[in-house]
């Protein structure tokens, strides 16, 4: 493990307080104490102060081998894990994307979707038309609605997997997970995947598909900025 990136990976302000109280330490040690005191009860007063600022980094010594150390070698191992289900919910959301693509004649792609280029891809797809997906037990064609909610059901099964490991993961990963696993357009599915409606296109749903593409985006920034070297 290398001992450098371990040390930095500490939080900023516990390293501040470490510096700050080794600083003082040394001013005192080396500067103050060629001083004679100033007030009655300055020698006793110096010397709880030594005593604190000595205990500091005492403290950080053990914060960092016994605690830090551990949650480290914690996410090591988690880390690997996690990555693979982000991997997959992104993954998810492009290849809808390109199914999407595929059926109204657009090209679709997570990095350049947005609002406007699926409403013109919606357009062109009716929900209840055959989606690339069959439906079990039957073996049927799925209609879009179904096609969307199956990936629905997959992605929240990989939040799940990787928020039960809650304790060992950045809140930034945290909060992108929880911000797909809310997102309209998984509540929306959740009602009309079984449901008739009236609508021959799927237009109106394109504002929360696009909300829920631009969330899988960050969480693919996301990816490629912290898990990409751990996958």
């Amino acid at each position: 493990m290398n001992l450098l990136k371990s040390l930095l990976s500490v939080r900023p302000e516990v390293n501040c307080l470490l510096a700050g109280s080794i600083s003082a330490l040394l001013v005192k040690v080396l500067w103050l104490d060629r001083y004679p005191a100033l007030f009655v009860g300055a020698y006793e007063l110096g010397l709880i102060i030594e005593a604190v600022l000595i205990s500091i980094p005492a403290s950080y010594v053990f914060y960092f081998i016994v605690v830090h150390l551990k949650e480290v070698s914690d996410r090591s191992a988690i880390y690997p894990y996690a990555a693979k289900h982000v991997s997959r919910i992104v993954g998810t959301c492009c290849s809808q994307l390109a199914e999407v693509g595929n059926a109204s004649g657009c090209s679709l792609a997570l990095a350049t979707a947005d609002k406007a280029t699926i409403t013109a891809a919606f357009e062109n797809i009716h929900p209840y038309s055959d989606a690339p997906a069959i439906l079990s037990p039957g073996n049927a064609r799925a209609n879009w609605f179904q096609y969307f909610d199956y990936h629905r059901r997959r992605s929240q099964d990989s939040i799940a997997k990787v928020m039960a490991q809650l304790i060992y993961l950045d809140a930034r990963l945290v909060a992108l997970l929880s911000a797909i696993d809310d997102c309209s357009h998984f509540t929306q599915l959740d009602i009309v995947a079984n449901v008739k409606l009236n609508n021959t296109d799927l237009t109106a749903w394109a504002s929360t598909f696009a909300a829920y593409c631009y969330k899988c985006k960050e969480l693919d920034a996301y990816r490629e900025a912290h898990l990409s070297r751990v996958t």
